[in-house]
């Protein structure tokens, strides 16, 4: 009976998880499975998230891209130039002037997405350059210096 169980299709376990019972064949019996006599356990995929309920099955891709980690590198620079920015008792509308220093990777990814960076901060400038005078910030791991300015 358990291998009967452990080859139930896709439908008969839906089933099962709909009306709490089963009927299946095994030779030339049929033999009924109730929901609570049995554990349905699902397995993730490597590099997916999966959740069942309610004979609902959602499946979501956990991988992180380099788009989607360059992406979120900025908005997380973002985020920390405008607390800066607050910090620094800046106006929301003062024009600032941004300079920064990193590795050349972290560089990439913030010249990648500057027209968001400098719109969403409403800096003049986005300049990569040697460290000076700056605020060291770790964002998603990297190291940063930036030095924001009014203008």
């Amino acid at each position: 009976m358990s291998n009967a169980i452990k080859s139930l299709s896709n439908e008969q376990v839906r089933k099962l998880e709909q009306s709490s019972v089963l009927a299946i064949n095994i030779g030339e019996s049929t033999i009924q499975v109730d929901y609570e006599d049995v554990e349905l356990v699902s397995e993730d995929i490597e590099g997916w998230l999966v959740a069942s309920e309610n004979g609902m099955t959602v499946a979501l891709d956990t991988e992180i891209d380099e788009g989607l980690e360059r992406e979120g590198l900025a908005r997380e620079f973002v985020s920390r130039v405008q607390k800066i920015r607050k910090d620094s008792g800046y106006e929301v509308t003062d024009r600032i002037s941004l300079h920064y220093d990193s590795d050349d990777s972290t560089s990439d990814a913030l010249e990648a997405l500057r027209s968001y960076i400098v719109m969403e901060t409403l800096a003049i400038t986005l300049e990569r350059g040697e460290r000076s005078n700056g605020i060291d910030l770790e964002i998603n791991g990297r190291h940063v210096n930036v030095r924001v300015e009014r203008v």
